[in-house]
């Protein structure tokens, strides 16, 4: 069990659109955590995969145009998708394959909805207040029902959302941390010895940048401490930037500002080093980002067509748009269906979707 080290609060819940939907001994519909995966992947890819997924429901009620996948690449295998939940959902309940589709995509929002619930709660944040981000190739198909269900105002859809952590991925350097645990009262501390831990973590940092072929003009060296007061448990991250005589009295200096704005008030206690640390990073070259021109035109080019989709009230027809197509400030009432080459993205009826200028769309709420 990892204790006391820096990480994100990332919780899985097992729902996407490869998500398998199935009844237990009592029939009761459950969805999730198993998942198809890529190989076979969902029913309708026709790859092998037999039991009905998230996707699969998608599919049938005409959220996923079957023939303008990936953009009509890999037409989807309807038929199979709603031969596989009539199979093996549909028919055990006694409910039309419509329903049943209906109700595995409302399983699935629930799900989600009720995690970020807990977690917001859990936290004592109000939903209301945040944005909700709704990335991977399922997430925007329900950002909607998910905002209604929170009562959150809006969700951002990011460009190219099916590759947005693969992006994150491209916008990171490298990095290497090195920690040293150093217990020592600050003001009774030898700086020589400080120093010299410092240059050896800050070596092997260097080194590895070196094998890894990092420009030297990319090379970037971050020092810090790992500061608290004597008989406290946690401790605040001080940065140095170099040892000289005055770093005990900055250190002391940036600890009790830092604490007091955290906490309100400043102590006398002694303050006790507890740890050195040294970040060595390689700063690589970023994909430059794009913005999106205003649009010059109508929208008759962005409108690809009508489509009926089947939510749970019952038949809507929505409009279709092509994402691509969409520009700056664009504005469009729901309900409505985004199309793009490897997502899609549903507006309720009650919403709207805004284009901002970096080319995200913000479904907002009345």
């Amino acid at each position: 069990m990892p204790i006391m080290i820096p990480m994100l609060d990332i919780r899985s819940i097992g729902a996407g659109g490869g998500s398998i939907a199935w009844l237990d001994k009592a029939k009761a519909m459950h969805v999730g955590p198993q998942s198809a995966g890529a190989e076979p992947g969902p029913v309708c890819y026709d790859r092998g995969g037999t039991d009905p997924t998230v996707t699969d429901a998608a599919v049938c009620n005409k959220y996923i145009d079957a023939d303008s996948f990936l953009g009509g690449k890999m037409p989807l295998d309807v038929d199979k998708a709603k031969e596989s939940i009539r199979r093996k959902i549909a028919d055990p309940l006694g409910l039309s394959i419509t329903k049943t589709a209906n109700g595995i995509i409302e399983i699935m929002v629930n799900k989600m909805a009720g995690l970020i619930r807990e977690i917001m709660i859990e936290k004592g944040k109000d939903p209301r207040k945040y944005s909700l981000l709704m990335f991977g190739g399922a997430g925007p198909l329900f950002a909607s029902s998910i905002i209604d269900e929170l009562n959150i105002s809006k969700a951002i859809i990011p460009r190219e959302p099916a590759n947005f952590s693969a992006y994150g991925m491209m916008m990171t350097d490298i990095i290497h941390d090195y920690k040293q645990t150093f217990v020592r009262l600050l003001m009774d501390s030898d700086l020589g010895e400080i120093k010299s831990l410092f240059e050896e973590m800050e070596r092997s940092g260097l080194e590895n940048l070196e094998r890894e072929k990092v420009p030297e003009e990319a090379r970037k060296v971050l020092r810090s401490v790992d500061v608290r007061y004597l008989g406290q448990t946690h401790a605040l991250n001080i940065p140095i930037e170099r040892i000289s005589e005055s770093t005990k009295l900055k250190v002391t200096d940036d600890f009790n500002k830092m604490y007091e704005m955290i906490y309100g008030y400043r102590l006398e206690n002694p303050i006790q080093i507890v740890r050195l640390n040294v970040r060595v990073a390689g700063v690589l070259q970023k994909p430059e980002l794009i913005k999106v021109e205003e649009r010059k035109t109508g929208f008759e080019k962005a409108i690809k067509g009508k489509r009926e989709i089947f939510l749970s009230q019952g038949p809507t027809e929505c409009l279709i748009y092509e994402r691509a197509e969409l520009r700056k400030n664009d504005r469009i009432q729901g309900p409505v269906i985004v199309e793009e080459l490897s997502s899609t993205t549903f507006v309720g009826e009650s919403q709207s979707l805004t284009v901002d200028e970096w080319g995200n769309l913000i479904i907002e709420r009345k």
